[in-house]
């Protein structure tokens, strides 16, 4: 199966322009489910906020292939 290591971070700039707050999703394909995850407030690091949204997405499997953070 693929991994990936990273995040993009258009996310980071995205919400920062619309002072929003962002709430990642889980989409779990074998059970055709999502989750709705914890909001992650949007701080002005855009590596703090991408290695708190890759915490987040450690380990989660999806269609194609499993996100794994960096170590």
């Amino acid at each position: 199966m693929k991994t990936n290591h990273t995040i993009k971070t258009g996310f980071h700039y995205i919400g920062k322009a619309l002072d929003a707050t962002i709430v990642p999703t889980k989409i779990d394909y074998k059970n055709r489910r999502f989750e709705l995850m914890d909001e992650l407030e949007l701080t002005d690091s855009v590596e703090v906020d991408k290695f708190a949204l890759m915490e987040r997405y450690h380990l989660v499997q999806g269609r194609n292939k499993t996100f794994l953070k960096p170590e």
